[in-house]
């Protein structure tokens, strides 16, 4: 192997352009890629970058145009229907007379439909119940007709002990309060 530059024997190669060079035309590069004005990057370094904007390019695409997974479920349209709050078994639907409002009682639905926490299981419309002097759940559902549990379970976060007059709990539509 023979120097680039001089043609005497050259025992390594500069690490840069591979050209043979002797220890007279560099130490690991020439003479040439030790110019600062020909100072460019390494053929690899270019690849390398080409390389890695295809990689990122591609990736970017498939972030962007990735088709919808099962994991991502539509939901379907929202349409205006009475509130739904909880749940009862399809097997005992008896809706019964509107119930007249009296003056712990408000007919007002509440707002937005809330789905039903189980499939098996029909939505059932509520109202609101306006809360009065002495009142407590069980008094609450006693007057109502519904059960205790049902005023609990439409209410998520109630605390019987702090409730004031003039607040407002859900209540089954067809309770006769």
């Amino acid at each position: 192997m023979e120097c680039f530059y001089c043609g005497s024997p050259a025992p390594v190669r500069c690490l840069r352009c591979r050209r043979a060079i002797c220890p007279d035309h560099g130490d690991g590069l020439c003479v040439r890629c030790e110019d600062p004005a020909f100072a460019v990057p390494s053929p690899r370094l270019f690849r390398g970058v080409i390389l890695t904007s295809l990689v990122a390019a591609v990736l970017g695409l498939w972030i962007v145009l990735k088709p919808s997974g099962a994991s991502e479920p539509s939901l379907p349209p929202a349409s205006p229907q009475p509130s739904v709050a909880a749940a009862r078994p399809t097997t005992a639907p008896s809706p019964g007379p509107q119930p007249s409002p009296t003056a712990t009682t408000g007919p007002s639905p509440a707002a937005g439909p809330i789905p039903s926490p189980s499939p098996g299981l029909a939505p059932i419309l509520v109202r609101r119940y306006t809360v009065g002097p002495g009142d407590n759940p069980s008094l609450i559902a006693e007057k109502c007709g519904v059960t205790t549990a049902e005023i609990l379970s439409l209410n998520p976060g109630l605390n019987p002990t702090r409730m004031q007059i003039g607040q407002e709990l859900l209540v089954p539509i067809e309770s006769r309060c």
